[in-house]
């Protein structure tokens, strides 16, 4: 279609966060630290799309793996009382 945007690898982030956006999470949630064997619900949720799964796989390569233990500690899930 000649009105599409064109497929572009674009991550949203911030330099300085807006502190008026916090807020304490709901009660029926909790954080919890990314375990390495969730690492592809990570690769997931960073995506739309599953055929972009392979990108992920070699982004977290590129960025993340050298300091891999680092990435396990910092990285959280917001989840539902399941752990969802």
């Amino acid at each position: 279609m000649k009105n599409e945007i064109p497929h572009l690898n674009l991550f949203m982030m911030c330099e300085k966060p807006n502190i008026s956006a916090f807020c304490e999470l709901h009660k029926d949630y909790h954080f919890k630290l990314c375990k390495p064997s969730e690492l592809d619900v990570w690769k997931y949720l960073s995506i739309k799309d599953p055929r972009h799964f392979d990108y992920m796989t070699d982004y977290f390569s590129l960025v993340y793996a050298a300091k891999e233990d680092l990435f396990f500690q910092k990285c959280l899930f917001a989840c539902d009382k399941d752990d969802t």
